[in-house]
Formats: C-alpha cells, sequence, structure tokens
C-alpha cells in the first residue's frame, strides 16, 4: 500500500473512530434525557454531534472514557448546544470555547 493509501485509511479509522464515540456519547445523553431530548430540534442535535465530535478530537481517550454523558443535566447539555452555536457564529473562540466545553464534561465524573 503506498503512503498517500496509508494516509487516508488511517483519516478513515479516525473519523469512524470519533463518529462511533460521538453517537455513543448522544445515546447516553438521549437515555439519561428522553423527554427532553425528543424536544431537541435536529439543528441543535447536529450542534451537539459536532461540539462532541471536536472535544473528543482534542480530548485523549482516557479522559474521554472518563465523562459521564448519562450524568450531564439537561441545563449542561443545552449549554454543550450554546458554546457550539456560539463558535459556528464566531462569537467564541474555539480554544476557549473547547476549555468551556472540558470543564462541562469534567464535572460529571
Amino acid at each position: 500500500m503506498s503512503d498517500i493509501q496509508n494516509e487516508e485509511l488511517g483519516r478513515r479509522r479516525f473519523q469512524i473512530r470519533k463518529e462511533k464515540a460521538v453517537e455513543d456519547a448522544c445515546e447516553r445523553i438521549r437515555r439519561a434525557n428522553a423527554e427532553e431530548w425528543e424536544a431537541l430540534s435536529h439543528k441543535d442535535r447536529d450542534v451537539l454531534r459536532e461540539v462532541l465530535g471536536e472535544t473528543w478530537s482534542r480530548t485523549d481517550n482516557t479522559e474521554w472514557g472518563s465523562f459521564a454523558f448519562s450524568a450531564i443535566p439537561w441545563q449542561k447539555v443545552r449549554s454543550l448546544i450554546t458554546i457550539g452555536n456560539q463558535i459556528k457564529t464566531g462569537t467564541k473562540n474555539p480554544d476557549v470555547a473547547f476549555k468551556d466545553l472540558n470543564d462541562i464534561l469534567n464535572m460529571n465524573r
């Protein structure tokens, strides 16, 4: 296999692991907050997935595994979505946002 194929394969594996981690986290959040989750718009769900994906990309496996997604209060889930929207609109610096996201996720360990 050429170096280019190996690089592409590595990127694809990374993307698959990230998507799986995000889906698992969303499922835990959904199960713990079923009623609120159903009222969440598809746009907000997408923002939450993006924010969790970016957090996964910037977090080591041990720390990610320690996050208790099922224990995050709904108010904090909404905060994650708000921060994601702030990143998208450019009203929040991504590095500051990541620290805030990490702080929220670390509260529930």
